[in-house]
């Protein structure tokens, strides 16, 4: 109609209503509600209180930009991290935009307690997708499988030592990236970073789950979720009972027992499925013990185990949450344990330009090693690789008729 105001906003829903559908415009400030005939696909509308159409430019960064100016977190902190509402109020904003245009960032976090708690909690207040992130895969860029559509990348307790700034760098020239986490050490540029421990370590007790909680308070609340992630790490600032320390370590075992499957964990930090895996878990940790060396000694006043075992053929528990078992159990001040690796084998490969079969089958005779593969290319497993390699180099140096009638042919086969 003419003389109506137009104007131009994002399509945050629509609903069939008879021959009509109901659009649901956001335009950065105020929602509009526009039923038409009209079948619109793209998000981006221009629009009036009658009528509405499809616009081919994207106007997302200016409504996103028209939202920001006048958002603000409707809540408060703690005050002695209350200097970081700053950093919590930029996050907050892409979260809620984000929320109110119906997309889903994609989270990446930590697979301990601490983590799998921030992960439910963000995903209660908006709809992710999501994958476990070890520091170690940040760091050598394994398994990241970044999506290039995402509209921003989220790291729950993981991102903020300097190892892992290569790994944190390469999302964020993908997509913007956030970091929400407790240890010490500064973030890469240009990434931002929800993490009072920046400016005192001694903060690092707001462990992630904490922080992730204020994050998304103004949308949902879970306190019994927060105290099983702030058991996993021993944080104080929260209160937390025994049954909380145990729900965490089952829900830590809960993901390799039923892989990452959120409602499994709703499960455990819920109900009662947390009293099976903790059986479980209790039965994994006597078999550590069994098999386990210990040596407990006294150092400066202090009681010090040291705890040396086999690989126990499982991957839960690890080193980390074995030593919080036996502080425990034991009531020690500091423990120290190193996990002897599976096989205690090495790997060593080897190409050449020729037929190497023969030092092969020399390599199993003397009991070197283990070996297979190709003439060209052989791969060996030893517990001694000097010996192996010092043993290769001589037959190297071996006049060619000592090595045996294969080694002159090529690696044509």
């Amino acid at each position: 109609m003419y003389g109506e105001r137009r104007g131009k906003g994002i399509v945050t829903s629509t609903k069939r209503n008879g021959e009509s559908t109901e659009y649901i415009v956001f335009d950065g400030e105020k929602y509009h509600r526009i039923v038409s005939k009209k079948r619109i696909r793209r998000k981006s509308v221009s629009f009036t209180a009658t009528d509405i159409e499809e616009l081919k430019e994207s106007i997302l960064e200016d409504v996103k930009r028209r939202f920001f100016r006048k958002a603000r977190y409707p809540s408060s902190l703690p005050e002695e991290i209350a200097f970081s509402l700053p950093d919590l109020e930029k996050i907050w904003k892409e979260l809620a935009f984000l929320k109110i245009i119906n997309e889903r960032p994609f989270v990446y976090f930590d697979p301990d307690a601490d983590g799998m708690i921030s992960l439910l909690l963000v995903n209660e207040a908006l709809r992710v997708n999501f994958r476990a992130l070890t520091p170690w895969n940040l760091e050598i860029g394994n398994s990241l499988n970044p999506d290039l559509r995402a509209p921003l990348f989220l790291l729950l307790d993981v991102g903020s030592t300097p190892e892992l700034h290569r790994g944190v760098s390469f999302l964020s020239s993908i997509a913007p990236t956030y970091i929400v986490d407790h240890h010490h050490s500064p973030t890469p540029p240009p990434v931002d970073a929800f993490n009072p421990a920046l400016k005192d370590p001694s903060l690092s007790r707001y462990c992630t789950s904490v922080l992730t909680s204020y994050l998304v308070k103004p949308w949902v609340e879970r306190e019994s979720w927060v105290r099983v992630g702030a058991a996993g790490d021993r944080s104080d600032v929260i209160e937390w009972n025994k049954e909380d320390r145990r729900r965490a370590l089952a829900l830590e075992l809960s993901a390799d027992v039923f892989g990452y499957n959120l409602q499994v964990w709703k499960q455990v930090v819920e109900g009662d499925l947390w009293k099976p895996l903790w059986d479980l878990l209790l039965h994994r940790f006597e078999k550590i013990d069994e098999i386990a060396e210990k040596n407990e000694v006294e150092v400066n006043g202090l009681r010090v185990l040291v705890v040396r075992y086999p690989h126990p053929g499982f991957y839960y528990p690890h080193r980390g949450k074995v030593a919080s078992w036996y502080q425990d159990e034991g009531e020690y001040d500091v423990v120290i344990v190193e996990e002897l690796p599976r096989d205690q084998l090495f790997t060593v490969s080897l190409r050449s330009s020729f037929d190497v079969f023969p030092l092969l089958e020399e390599v199993k005779e003397r009991g070197l090693a283990r070996g297979w593969g190709h003439p060209n290319a052989v791969t060996f497993k030893t517990k001694d690789p000097s010996t192996l390699v010092g043993f290769v180099l001589g037959w190297l140096e071996r006049e060619d008729e000592e090595k045996g009638d294969g080694d002159k042919n090529t690696a044509e086969n």
